[in-house]
């Protein structure tokens, strides 16, 4: 159950942190595989995933060329919302750090956002505060050669129960739907 919050600008956050207007951005571009809730592979040869997409994958974009462009290792990643570093850990691709947000649903449960296969700065650890928009890492460098899985950012928002224990945070729970309840992060982010 999601609340009426005002949607977050990330799109806009992406595109300016990354001077993306400068080299034309048109739109962000997301195949079916890239979207929430899908069982559809986007890299390799495709096929299907073990488990549904636990949030959303930005990874490419159109210019005003309409020549599709990709984010690298360069990437400036900044926040949805203003929240609390509270869990950081290793993905498969890189690091993922988890924020708490100071918003709620009808339910009482917390707003927890995920960024993940990043490289992120230094002094982004836990316990640290960052502003709406804030930058708190680049695309973690996969060295990608054609054929193999683009360099990314992945995206995931859940709701967790007030005092729900952060340190126990990493990809297992999170897949994990019995206590942590995940959703189109599309509700609340404008691209």
């Amino acid at each position: 159950m999601v609340v009426n919050t005002r949607k977050s600008q990330f799109g806009k956050y992406l595109v300016n942190c990354n001077n993306l207007s400068e080299l034309g951005f048109k739109e962000w571009l997301f195949s079916p595989g890239m979207l929430f809730n899908n069982r559809e592979k986007w890299w390799l040869k495709g096929g299907k995933r073990t488990t549904m997409h636990e949030g959303i994958d930005v990874c490419h974009y159109r210019n005003q060329d309409n020549r599709i462009c990709y984010l690298d290792k360069n990437t400036v990643v900044p926040v949805i919302y203003s929240g609390y570093v509270v869990q950081v850990n290793r993905d498969f691709l890189g690091t993922s750090a988890y924020l708490q947000h100071n918003i709620r649903n009808r339910d009482g449960r917390v707003l927890y956002s995920v960024y993940a296969h990043t490289k992120l700065y230094a002094d982004i650890v836990v316990g640290r505060f960052v502003k709406e928009g804030g930058a708190i890492a680049t695309i973690a460098d996969r060295g990608c050669r054609k054929g193999t899985i683009s360099e990314h950012l992945h995206l995931t928002l859940m709701w967790l129960p007030e005092g729900f224990p952060t340190e126990k945070l990493n990809w297992k729970t999170i897949c994990d739907r019995s206590e942590v309840d995940l959703f189109d992060p599309n509700e609340f982010v404008v691209w």
